[in-house]
């Protein structure tokens, strides 16, 4: 079976250059953005929300919110801390508080 295209090729359509991501050196298209973080190191506080049966939130100093997830046996409400972990801006948890944080590293300051 022959396929054909009718119109310019393929690579024509391409409008920005492609830049290999940090990990994996998947490709990923420099006008969208990565989807993935890793190694984000932001300063904040905790906040501890009870929507949806409870968790975690850093209300970062910039104002932005990041939900949470993996290692959390450090938190306390209130708590002043520098975060290290990954974001990754698609996914989305039950309690809809911004993009998810997956925890690494919880430091007091």
């Amino acid at each position: 079976m022959t396929r054909t295209f009718a119109g310019p090729s393929p690579s024509a359509n391409r409008a920005k250059p492609l830049a290999a991501a940090h990990h994996g050196g998947n490709p990923w298209p420099v006008y969208r953005g990565a989807a993935i973080v890793w190694g984000m190191k932001l300063k904040g506080t905790i906040r501890r929300s009870d929507l949806e049966g409870g968790h975690w939130v850093l209300e970062a100093e910039n104002g932005d919110r990041y939900q949470l997830t993996g290692s959390l046996s450090a938190c306390k409400d209130g708590l002043a801390v520098e975060v290290e972990g990954k974001v990754d801006k698609n996914a989305m948890g039950i309690g809809m508080m911004g993009p998810q944080l997956s925890v690494q590293k919880i430091t007091a300051r």
